[in-house]
């Protein structure tokens, strides 16, 4: 007997293509290129520890959905997300992006 498919979401569908658009995203990709560690092809330099990593992740300075307020509306969301500038972005590796999101998830919960 085959597989069933999970029923998909509106709310899933339109995250799914928000995070496809945001790889492509310019300020995104000068972030990436700003850690980029100058002679090792392929290596990364977290803009917090400073170590360098292979895998790069890019992070928000300023969660798109705010701690303190919670998801307002699209809009909101979508212009926190799809930032102007890459200085409102970071470069961080795994374990300090775990580490940021879960003080942020800690208040989020602390706030409810």
């Amino acid at each position: 007997m085959g597989k069933v498919k999970k029923v998909r979401t509106l709310k899933s569908i339109i995250l799914a293509g928000l995070g496809k658009a945001w790889m492509y995203w310019p300020p995104r990709l000068e972030a990436k290129k700003r850690s980029k560690v100058p002679g090792k092809s392929g290596w990364y330099r977290c803009e917090i520890c400073k170590g360098e990593r292979e895998k790069i992740e890019i992070d928000h300075v300023i969660p798109c959905i705010r701690p303190a307020d919670g998801f307002t509306s699209w809009d909101d969301y979508i212009n926190s997300r799809f930032v102007e500038t890459a200085d409102k972005l970071q470069a961080i590796c795994h374990d300090c992006h775990k580490e940021k999101s879960k003080r942020e998830n800690k208040e989020r919960r602390s706030k409810k």
